[in-house]
């Protein structure tokens, strides 16, 4: 079928232009040689203008309905540098326009563009869809002007990413604030398409989705709550909201309500258990209480006084232990123990009185036994006055204690029976050869002799005796209390020449 070029523009937009170059030339008459020559030419640019219409319009497509359609190229590039040279500068332009507009929409689909604008998406491609049918109709101002506009329109999108992400991720929060779980999902969607990796789209969007999820442990712990007074079940599930969306506020409220009360219950349990076990002077069950009740609340007045009670109460079951362990002592005549106890008892009370008076006699009895001790575990210095005469008054501060245990007694009685020996004299007759010189120790030094008389206390003596040019002699006197009224004689003269 072959059309003019009065009814190709008569053809609807989009239908296919068919072109049938006519049949073989007739030889040309003489007559009519210039106006076949007209012909011919005319035929020849018709079919060029055929071709290039086959070439260069752009394929008829419907508007798109999704932002996903696919915009097919209308004017493919030519190499053929005739065909170029044949169009016109508003043609050009408007090819130049359309190659913009694809680089442009090829950056929207490389940057997901459906997935964060699609209204807008498909709003300019409808629009260069009206372009291309203005292209093939060769109305190639209008549609490059078309072009240039949807161009400057999606590269103006896809440049306000940053303001829209902006923009999304508010509305989404004011979608959790109102507790819209689809909006905010949405939202929060739409933002990680724009950034996958933007960390609060990500929290917002698992905040969404799970949003329906914490609101139904939310009511059923509040209802736990206030309708059954289950507090356990409901901290239990608004520890659970909580733990699906820490950020969402109303649930940790809740939670710390429902904590404060549960804290307030214990609290006072705890200290009903304070004060029984005091009033049963139970110190370990009232410390064990205490304790719990001060981490609930530990400086709340009652704690505080409970505190104080406790102490008080340590401090005077500590002073009656020691007082019991240092009547022991007493009893038991160990006067050291029973100072010390005294001494530790007055750290806790300086004025406990049981301990001022009982350390002042324990020092007392402390001295007397240490001074008793030392005369009998030294009982040869007796044998002198001056050491006899301080046994005697170590002996009189025994007896003038008036409830003396049977340790002071028998250490009394020890001390007198040494005392009354060491009084005791025994006359000794020392027998010599008139040229030895006679030394006794702790008693004197005596010029040769044949017998001297003299009256010594019991005990041990060394005696020597020297003589020039001979070998000193050493003996050992040993007198006894029962060698009283009966005497007794002592030789010793050097026999041994040197």
């Amino acid at each position: 079928m072959t059309r003019n070029r009065n009814d190709s523009d008569k053809r609807n937009p989009g239908e296919p232009v068919f072109l049938t170059p006519p049949g073989p030339a007739r030889p040309p008459e003489p007559k009519r040689a210039w106006p076949m020559f007209l012909l011919l030419l005319g035929l020849v640019s018709l079919l060029g203008l055929a071709a290039a219409l086959l070439l260069y319009r752009p394929a008829v497509t419907a508007p798109p309905q999704v932002a996903q359609e696919t915009h097919a190229e209308p004017v493919p590039v030519t190499k053929n540098r005739t065909a170029i040279a044949d169009k016109n500068p508003a043609q050009q332009a408007a090819e130049a326009a359309l190659g913009e507009w694809l680089r442009i929409k090829a950056r929207a689909g490389s940057e997901e563009i459906t997935a964060w604008a699609p209204e807008q998406y498909r709003d300019l491609l409808n629009e260069a869809a009206g372009a291309d049918a203005l292209f093939q109709q060769e109305l190639f101002e209008q549609a490059g002007s078309m072009y240039q506009r949807n161009s400057q329109a999606l590269a103006a999108l896809l440049d306000s990413k940053a303001e829209i992400l902006t923009r999304v991720l508010k509305r989404g929060e004011a979608a959790l604030a109102r507790l819209d779980a689809a909006a905010a999902v949405r939202d929060f969607a739409i933002a990680l398409a724009i950034d996958p990796t933007h960390a609060a789209a990500g929290k917002g969007l698992r905040r969404a989705q799970n949003l329906d999820k914490v609101l139904d442990l939310y009511y059923r712990g509040l209802a736990l709550a206030q309708e059954k007074q289950d507090l356990n079940g409901a901290a239990e599930l608004l520890q659970q909201a909580v733990n699906l969306d820490p950020a969402f506020t109303p649930a940790n409220e809740a939670l710390t309500r429902i904590h404060r009360e549960l804290d307030q219950h214990r609290f006072k349990k705890a200290m009903g258990r304070v004060l029984t076990a005091l009033a049963d002077r139970n110190p370990a069950a009232a410390r064990a209480a205490l304790a719990e009740a001060e981490k609930i609340k530990p400086a709340d007045p009652a704690v505080v006084e409970a505190r104080q009670r406790l102490a008080r109460l340590n401090k005077e079951l500590r002073l009656a232990e020691l007082r019991g362990r240092a009547r022991q002592a007493v009893r038991e005549e160990r006067w050291a123990d029973a100072l010390q106890i005294h001494a530790k008892a007055l750290e806790l009370d300086p004025r406990a009185a049981f301990a001022l008076g009982g350390k002042a006699e324990a020092e007392r009895r402390l001295k007397l036994e240490q001074a008793i001790q030392q005369i009998l575990a030294a009982p040869q210095r007796l044998r002198e006055d001056a050491p006899l005469a301080g046994a005697r008054k170590v002996l009189a501060r025994a007896h003038a204690v008036t409830t003396p245990g049977p340790v002071l007694q028998q250490q009394a009685r020890e001390l007198e029976q040494l005392i009354t020996r060491a009084a005791t004299t025994v006359e000794v007759s020392l027998r010599s050869d008139n040229m030895t010189t006679v030394e006794i120790y702790h008693v004197g030094r005596f010029q040769p002799f044949t017998e001297y008389h003299l009256r010594l206390r019991p005990g041990t003596y060394t005696v020597v005796g020297r003589r020039p040019g001979f070998r000193d002699v050493r003996k050992k006197l040993i007198i006894t209390p029962e060698q009283a009224g009966h005497g007794m004689t002592f030789h010793i003269r050097c026999e041994e020449p040197i």
